[in-house]
C-alpha cells in the first residue's frame, strides 16, 4: 500500500514538475518512500529465508522439534 502511495505521489510530482511547481521535492519524497520500504521488504524476506535455513539445518542435525 505504501509503495502504491509512493508511485501515486511520483506521478503527482511529474505533473507538478511539468507545471513548474514543487515537482522535484515531491519526486524526492516519493523516491525515498519507495527505497525505504523496498529495503524493509528485502530485509523481511531475508530474515524469513534465514529462518528456513536454520530450521533445515536443525532438522538435518536431528534437533527438530
Amino acid at each position: 500500500m505504501i509503495i502504491i502511495a509512493a508511485v501515486f505521489w511520483g506521478l503527482v510530482a511529474l505533473v507538478l514538475q511539468a507545471a513548474g511547481a514543487l515537482g522535484p521535492l515531491l519526486g524526492a519524497v516519493a523516491l525515498i518512500c519507495v527505497l525505504y520500504h523496498g529495503w524493509r521488504i528485502l530485509l523481511t524476506a531475508g530474515a524469513g529465508f534465514l529462518g528456513v535455513v536454520i530450521d533445515f539445518l536443525e532438522r538435518a542435525g536431528g534437533r527438530a522439534d
